[in-house]
């Protein structure tokens, strides 16, 4: 640790060593324990020092010899700790530097046992040391630089003694009220020291590791992937929930390293503990083809790559089996994942050159897939929840993506699984999801960052609803709400949700949620997002759409250049900012009151009761079958499916057009939803499902369809031109007038074909009729009201029994 001043440091250093001198006085004498030959963890601490380049001179010394610059001397208070573990044996390897100049790296293993591995890291966070995990074991991390406040434990006794110890001395020379400890030590301080070295500290059944750069240069973290896979490679830890390993065939091998897959393991644990509000933390188990040996790190499952194309999930499996052709450690291993990095890039990415797509493969059972491994002699049996191919050149949101896939969701996916879904569209009906686009890890945010995926943006409200981290907060209207950004909030903070009052389907509703650009991981832009949610009945399944803003720009260009969906609200107290969107027929408004930045963003909302002008409006959305034909419900995410959260895919769009030619609705070359007829309404675009755009009465207004998108996608995936569609349409035209009845009329509906423009005509046209419209009211789903729903329905479901069975006596 270091001071946040020099002499204040020096003075520390000083007497945190006379202090652990006179604590330790009387155990000096401890006996050293024999010496039997070569430790177990000598020999990791040798091997994880050969691959680093190092001298591979293992030092032994019991912990009670830690000096006063190593965290291990931490647990020698209070002196009942010091005697439970002050000879405990500490394996030491380092480069060869010096903790006088700062040059000196190490690293270090410790047998704490099991209570006392645990007791390691609870001292290390009394003493205010960051806690955080390794590879998803339970540890420290800490980088040069990071704060240490108000520390407990040793580091807070001295602290607070040495302050005492100034304190008294100036009083002495200066006399009690002339000069305070506050005029030589500023008074954060003497509340908080820094890190001076990077560290990495993480447990694994009865062992402490440590990995430690007092250089500045940061290599802790290839330090800390050394002494990991020295243990990996030992079998000092148990087969963790997760299994990485690399695989390619004989004419397309990996060209990555288990250590580079390693990396990409620790910063997804690293995302996880951010974006799961600590609820998901990934045990991983490493396997390397070649051990130690050399840098051929990956299985070959075959001669060509060819061989495995759409075959994603077989490929997965056979690595498996060749990763344990030799036989498994035990006659049968659990785990919740097995990630398979796989060589060449994904289909995804580069159709050109890429064979395999990288996926989540569900299991066939619906709860693991079983895998046989082993020669005939041994055989063994691994069960996995989820098995993850990936390719070794995917970034960081890639792995993110797809590890998401296998966590709990208390909605089904695919009518199946409890797992986490999409938030981005596949072209055929189970996959048909909407749109949050870069605000959601599992819509396209696993793409954001430059480089591309190294940044990947939080989960939606929505998914980190369904996961159970959050819960859902009904609103009320015309109350104001405090938002706190999803980024910085905690496991069990609150989703804001309002009902739509025009249907008894609970499954439809409006979240909105504050996003902050600032945070780790953080989002585009800051601001509030609103998400129309629907659901898809013939497949059972949510759609979720993020709202356009309804003034200023609504597409932004951000990190690696890419263009993405501004946040609905932004910006309170601008002159024509987003600040709010009215629904006329919702008769509901939502509204950014303010904005606070002072600790992280928030944000002051509310949905108002809202009494529109005289309107006129068009609503349309697809119907039917969708325009690419169903395929076959896959049993895996992503995959060769015609889909991809940037991908074009077949849609139909609504537009509005006044006599001076004004525009609402997307303008395909420019990325922009336009809204130039004064005093309109507009849902903005949206994905599979329906789009309304209102105008003020007496405005001559014709509508038209287009089907821009569906050629889009037939461009990108021509071979579905042959197979594809016209997609059906539904048409509704709707008044309401100055009292506030609404009032609807169906229009003839109809279908389209790919690339075509379809002129609706207007709300004016013959033959409408127009019907007064009743809808439940807003709260009629939320859960306090429910009830009244259940019921009814049992009140009717008794009076249909009651007149079967007088029908019976008849």
């Amino acid at each position: 640790m270091r001071q946040a001043r020099k002499p204040w440091r020096c003075f520390s250093a000083l007497l945190s060593l006379l202090v652990i001198l006179s604590i330790l006085s009387p155990l000096v004498a401890a006996d050293e324990p024999d010496d039997g030959g070569e430790a177990l963890e000598e020999r990791v601490a040798r091997e994880a020092a050969e691959s680093l380049g190092w001298p591979t001179d293992v030092q032994q010394k019991s912990l009670r010899a830690s000096n006063w610059a190593e965290e291990t001397v931490m647990m020698l208070w209070p002196p009942e700790s010091a005697a439970r573990y002050h000879n405990k044996q500490m394996y030491t390897a380092t480069n060869g530097g010096s903790y006088d100049d700062e040059s000196i790296q190490w690293l270090r293993i410790l047998n704490m046992g099991e209570q006392g591995s645990r007791d390691f890291i609870d001292t290390m966070v009394e003493n205010g040391l960051s806690h955080s995990s390794y590879q998803g074991r339970e540890g420290i991390i800490m980088s040069v630089g990071d704060e240490i406040c108000e520390p407990g434990g040793l580091l807070g006794f001295l602290m607070k003694y040495l302050v005492g110890l100034v304190s008294q001395a100036l009083a002495e020379v200066f006399g009690e009220s002339e000069v305070s400890v506050d005029d030589v030590i500023e008074p954060e301080d003497q509340a908080c020291a820094e890190a001076a070295a990077g560290l990495i500290m993480w447990t694994c059944g009865s062992h402490v590791f440590i990995a430690r750069d007092d250089t500045g240069s940061g290599d802790e973290e290839d330090i800390a992937a050394a002494l990991w896979m020295a243990a990996e490679q030992s079998h000092i830890c148990d087969i963790g929930d997760s299994l990485v390993l690399l695989a390619g065939t004989d004419d397309k091998p990996n060209t990555k390293t288990i250590d580079h897959a390693q990396k990409m393991a620790q910063d997804v644990n690293s995302y996880y503990g951010q974006n799961a509000y600590g609820r998901v933390s990934l045990a991983y188990t490493f396997l390397d083809a070649d051990g130690k040996s050399g840098d051929d790190d990956g299985y070959s499952v075959g001669p060509s790559m060819a061989d495995w194309a759409d075959r994603e999930c077989e490929f997965a499996a056979e690595a498996v089996r060749k990763a344990f052709e030799g036989g498994a450690p035990r006659e049968e291993i659990n785990l919740e994942r097995v990630i398979v990095a796989y060589s060449g890039p994904a289909v995804q990415d580069d159709p050109a050159n890429g064979v395999l797509s990288t996926l989540c493969c569900m299991p066939p059972n619906r709860m693991w897939h079983e895998i046989e491994v082993g020669p005939d002699e041994n055989r063994s049996r691994i069960y996995t929840g989820s098995l993850i191919m990936v390719s070794e050149e995917e970034g960081m949101g890639g792995w993110a993506h797809e590890v998401g896939h296998s966590l709990y969701s208390k909605y089904l996916l695919l009518g199946k699984y409890n797992r986490i879904a999409d938030r981005y569209n596949y072209s055929q009906p189970w996959g048909q999801f909407g749109k949050v686009g870069y605000w959601g890890l599992m819509g396209s945010g696993n793409y954001w960052g430059d480089p591309e995926a190294s940044a990947p943006t939080h989960m939606t409200g929505y998914s980190k609803e369904a996961a159970e981290w959050l819960t859902y907060l009904e609103g009320q209207l015309d109350k104001e709400y405090t938002l706190t950004s999803v980024e910085n909030q905690q496991a069990g903070d609150t989703v804001l949700r309002f009902d739509d009052p025009t249907t008894n389907n609970p499954n439809h509703y409006y979240i909105m949620e504050a996003r902050d650009s600032g945070a780790p991981y953080g989002a585009p832009e800051s601001g509030v997002v609103v998400y129309q949610v629907g659901w898809k009945s013939s497949h059972n399944y949510h759609i979720v759409n993020s709202i356009s803003p309804t003034t200023g720009a609504t597409m932004g260009t951000g990190a690696g250049n890419r263009s993405y969906q501004r946040p609905t609200f932004r910006d309170a107290g601008l002159e024509g900012a987003p600040t709010s969107i009215a629904v006329p027929w919702l008769k509901m408004e939502f509204r950014l009151i303010s904005e606070d930045t002072s600790e992280g963003y928030s944000a002051r909302v509310e949905v108002a009761s809202f009494e529109p002008p005289p309107v006129v409006g068009a609503a349309a959305g697809p119907t039917g079958d969708p325009a690419v034909p169903a395929s076959e419900t896959p049993n895996s995410t992503g995959g060769n499916a015609g889909c991809g959260p940037d991908t074009p895919l077949p849609d139909i769009d609504l537009h509005a057009y006044d006599a001076q030619g004004r525009h609402v609705g997307l303008n395909y070359d420019t990325g922009q939803y336009e809204r130039d007829i004064p005093g309109c309404y507009a849902s903005g675009d949206l994905k599979d499902a329906e789009e309304w755009i209102f105008v003020p009465e007496g405005t001559e207004v014709r509508y038209e369809l287009s089907s821009y998108k569906t050629e889009q996608f037939l461009r990108d995936r021509p071979e579905y031109r042959d197979v594809i569609r016209p997609q059906k349409y539904e048409l509704t035209y709707q008044r309401i007038d100055a009292n506030g009845e609404r009032t609807a009329a169906k229009a003839k509906g109809g279908q389209i074909e790919a690339g075509e423009e379809t002129d609706l005509g207007g709300p004016d046209d013959d033959g409408l009729k127009f019907k007064s419209v009743r809808t439940p009211g807003y709260g009629k789903n939320l859960p306090e009201n429910l009830w009244w729903t259940g019921l009814l329905l049992a009140l009717g479901a008794m009076s249909v029994i009651g007149w079967i069975v007088a029908l019976a006596r008849r």
